[in-house]
Parts: C-alpha cells; sequence; structure tokens
C-alpha cells in the first residue's frame, strides 16, 4: 500500500491504484427497491454487533407483527439502515445483509441495492464506526417526539461520501475487509467455543434442579452437598446515599455484570439529584436485578467488582458472611437458582420485571459444599475465565487493528 493525502483519497492505497476517489451522493452508490416481503422469508432482525440477524435466533422470540405482507424483502447484499437509536448510534445503523438468502425486515426500515456486492461491503465496513455513522448522519438528522428519529429514504442517500469508481479497487477494497473479517468471525466463534465449553463444564460441576449432588466431581470430594437458604448465609444490604456523597452510579447488566452506568449508557441515566434512595453497593457484594431478558430470564445475580457505588433502589443487594465468595459468583452464573425465582415471582403489570418479595428472594435454596470443594471449583472456573478473557482481549486486537485500518482506508471528504 501507499500513502497520499488527497481530501477524497485514502491515505493507504492499494499499489497499481491512482487519482482521486469520487465524491457522491450515497444515491449513486445505493438504489432502493421497495420491494415487500413475498411470504417465503423470515423476519430479521439488524444489530450493531450481530448485522443482520433472525429475530428468534437473536432475540429468542419473534416480535413481528401478525400480518408480515409490508414488511420490507432485503436480498443478499442489500444495505439496510434502521433509523432507529441504539447505544453509540442514536442515528440508527446500517448494516448489509450478508446473509446468502432473502429476508424480511420492519417496514420502518429502509432496504437499498448496492451497484455492486463489493461497493455494499465497503459501505457497510464504513457504516460499522459509530463516528462515521454519526458524522454522516447527524445533518441529515430531524428529531422528533419522544427523540423518533426523522429522516426520508431519499434523504439518508442524499449526502456525499467518497469511494472509489474503479470496479477492481472497489473488489480489492472488499476482498481485503472481508479477509480481516474472517479473522475476527474465527476468534469470536472460538471465544464462543470456550463460553459454550465452560457452560457445559457447569452443569456438571453445580448439582442440576432435583438433584443434591454434582454429576463431575473432583477425586477427593464426595456426599451430598447441603441444602441451605439464601438467608442463611448471606444478609441483605440495605444502605441508602441518602446524604448523595457517592455519586458514581452503578448498573448490572445480564451480558457484562456490574457495570460503570457512564461505561456503560456513555452517559448516567439516572436523576442526580434523586439519588438519595439509592442503594450503596461496596466491593463483594452481590446485586440481583429483577429486570428480565433473553440473556437472564429471571434477571442476573452479579457481584460487584469494580469498587464502591450505588445502585437503583429496584435491584436487591447482599453479602455473603460465610463460604468462598469466588464459588457463590460462580453459582450465580448458573441456572440452578432461577426455577424456585419463577416459582414465586408475580409479574403484575410489568411482564419485563420479577416481581418478588424480599423474603421470598432470601428463602431461595442453594446446595453448598464444603469450604475446600468451594473453593477448588471456584479456583477452576476463575482459571476458566482466564483464559476466556485473554481470547476476548485477542479478539478486541483484531477489532482495533480494523479500526485502525478503516481510518487510514477511507477519506474524509473535503467541505
Amino acid at each position: 500500500m501507499s500513502s497520499e493525502n488527497k481530501s477524497c483519497t485514502p491515505k493507504l492505497r492499494f499499489p497499481g491504484f491512482t487519482g482521486e476517489w469520487a465524491s457522491k451522493p450515497l444515491s449513486f452508490f445505493l438504489h432502493e427497491h421497495r420491494t415487500k416481503s413475498d411470504g417465503k422469508c423470515e423476519v430479521h432482525s439488524v444489530s450493531v454487533s450481530k448485522g443482520v440477524i433472525n429475530q428468534v435466533e437473536y432475540l429468542g422470540r419473534s416480535f413481528a407483527a401478525a400480518d408480515t405482507s409490508k414488511y420490507n424483502l432485503a436480498k443478499p447484499n442489500d444495505i439496510i439502515y434502521t433509523k432507529s437509536p441504539t447505544g453509540a448510534f442514536p442515528y440508527g445503523i446500517v448494516k448489509q445483509n450478508k446473509n446468502p438468502y432473502n429476508v424480511i425486515v420492519s417496514p420502518l426500515y429502509a432496504v437499498y441495492t448496492p451497484i455492486n456486492k463489493f461497493v455494499g461491503y465497503i459501505l457497510d465496513s464504513f457504516f460499522e464506526s459509530a463516528a462515521n455513522t454519526n458524522s454522516y448522519l447527524e445533518s441529515l438528522i430531524q428529531k422528533g417526539a419522544k427523540n423518533t428519529i426523522n429522516i426520508s429514504n431519499d434523504t439518508f442517500v442524499s449526502k456525499a461520501v467518497c469511494l472509489p469508481l474503479d470496479p477492481a479497487e472497489q473488489e480489492k477494497i472488499a476482498t481485503f475487509l472481508s479477509e480481516i473479517d474472517a479473522l475476527i468471525s474465527a476468534q469470536d466463534q472460538k471465544v464462543e467455543r470456550l463460553k459454550v465449553h465452560k457452560k457445559g463444564l457447569m452443569q456438571q460441576l453445580f448439582p442440576q434442579p432435583g438433584e443434591t449432588k454434582p454429576r463431575l466431581r473432583f477425586p477427593e470430594f464426595s456426599g451430598e452437598w447441603e441444602e441451605k437458604t439464601l438467608g442463611s448465609i448471606a444478609k441483605k444490604v440495605n444502605l441508602r446515599n441518602s446524604k448523595m456523597e457517592i455519586t458514581r452510579v452503578l448498573t448490572n447488566s445480564a451480558n457484562s455484570g456490574i457495570v460503570d452506568q457512564n461505561d456503560y449508557f456513555d452517559r448516567s441515566i439516572a436523576v442526580k439529584e434523586n439519588t438519595a434512595n439509592y442503594h450503596i453497593v461496596d466491593i463483594n457484594e452481590f446485586v440481583y436485578n429483577p429486570r428480565i431478558s433473553s440473556a437472564a430470564p429471571v434477571g442476573p445475580i452479579s457481584i460487584n467488582k469494580i469498587g464502591k457505588g450505588i445502585m437503583s433502589p429496584l435491584y436487591t443487594i447482599f453479602r455473603f458472611h460465610t463460604g468462598c465468595v469466588a464459588f457463590y459468583e460462580q453459582y450465580f452464573q448458573t441456572t440452578i437458582w432461577h426455577p424456585y425465582l419463577k416459582s414465586i415471582a408475580n409479574f403484575g403489570a410489568r411482564f419485563d420485571r420479577m416481581n418478588i418479595t424480599s423474603e421470598g428472594f432470601f428463602n431461595m435454596p442453594l446446595y453448598i459444599p464444603s469450604y475446600a470443594e468451594q473453593r477448588i471449583i471456584a479456583d477452576f472456573l476463575s482459571n476458566f475465565d482466564s483464559l476466556i478473557s485473554d481470547e476476548e482481549a485477542r479478539l478486541e486486537s483484531l477489532k482495533d487493528h480494523k479500526k485502525g485500518l478503516m481510518q487510514q482506508l477511507f477519506p474524509t471528504p473535503s467541505k
């Protein structure tokens, strides 16, 4: 690759290609076809991390309307713009349908066919960056009531982008990016395989519902595990932030555990003037979030490893006064305790939240081995977690490498 500094030319260039790229409206590269559902295709969601993915596979069930005849058809290589704010993408996300088959998506989404599949892949990579997406869309968007996004399908493709017009260069760039994506995908699959393997081990290392000892045992241990209630080995923590001295707001995420709200949402969603009733949570204390999701069907229980903070009064906080904390951390990553919470929950008017009394929660039965066995199980699984973390770090390194290359491969059009 060579380096160039023209306004509509990337800093990195493949050998054999010269001259500026073209600054053209996105409509030059994308054409809306407005094809509706043919009644044969499955509903797909559009995700920041997963791209265009089967809705049932991704979300656990379908959220589509009973009548999908007005849903938009997306063919292989089509580009989809969601118009739905999410996380770091407040103006919506843009993804290519990389599935080798037709799919249908929400009628609220805009679907476009690129002039060729290589341009589609390049645009997918370009809009993978939140900075690129937000920079492109910000001046085009009008925010409506309740923060809805007002933008026509024609307006979306009205702004100029810099891309090569030479089909050979388009193919070269798309092929290069797809090779990087293949490396990232392979590493991502390696991480997922390790997580699945750990999940299988945990099903063997902990008693399953209706059992009193695990099926897989370290050789020096035998006999039944002892049943205890959560309330007999842990104490509820009910310390309020009454003086509002603590300002660090934490949240309990189903996928990430306890995290700083500013890091997780890019801002604090707590009302700063009304955190006096928030609970104070300290290191090594456990937190139950009653909000349910596909990743946490009864709500997650996580350990606080990141330091003192405050959390929503909807959460239940508790601290163990006996046993190995690392063992309990692993215990609550299993599903052993799920059936009990389901049996005592009252959903009431909120179908996204478990309504459980404090008494019912702390009557939760747990099967506990000797401290020595707790320790060896915790050490074994913690070492496995370290292995997963190492592979996740390699995955993030590959993603960062791609981001760095993208900054060199895509120019910023002159204004």
